[in-house]
């Protein structure tokens, strides 16, 4: 584990900064998700987390409720500076946790995501390492395919 890393539920004071992460990473702006994840009263938004090492945003996953049995990562992003220091890990363990034990309430269930590593490194097994497999749950793009893994974490 990275010392000095706090990950948490992102705070409104953050949104610009991770969105800035996110939009470096990817090509486009989620300002429009990190907004919703605000919305208290809907039980279908996005909830994003902030990872945090010495006071600076160095990385954010976003999570969605697609149904009953699947939550889906939307996107995760870790400064490159930051890589390989766990960090990318850590927010998919904490998405996992939350998608499992909020989201699908203890009950078995699947994580999913569309793998956006395999357009910069088709030979990345980055998601793999952590049990995820190609799915057909959801359709794949043409260079990110959908990968999942079943999951049955308890609430704490």
């Amino acid at each position: 584990m990275v010392s000095n890393l706090s990950i948490h539920f992102m705070e409104k004071s953050e949104a610009k900064d991770v969105n800035a992460l996110l939009e470096r990473t990817f090509g486009i702006s989620f300002a429009p998700t990190l907004k919703d994840s605000f919305v208290e009263d809907d039980p279908m938004r996005p909830v994003v987390f902030s990872a945090v090492k010495d006071g600076e945003i160095v990385g954010a996953v976003t999570c969605h409720l697609m149904n009953e049995s699947l939550g889906l990562i939307g996107r995760l992003a870790v400064e490159p500076s930051c890589r390989g220091q766990g960090i990318g890990n850590a927010l998919m363990a904490q998405a996992e946790q939350f998608i499992g034990a909020e989201w699908l309430h203890g009950q078995p269930g699947k994580v999913g995501l569309l793998d956006e590593t395999k357009k910069r490194n088709a030979s990345s097994q980055f998601y793999e390492h952590m049990g995820y497999e190609s799915s057909t749950e959801m359709p794949s793009l043409p260079d990110e395919p959908f990968l999942a893994k079943p999951i049955n974490i308890q609430p704490r």
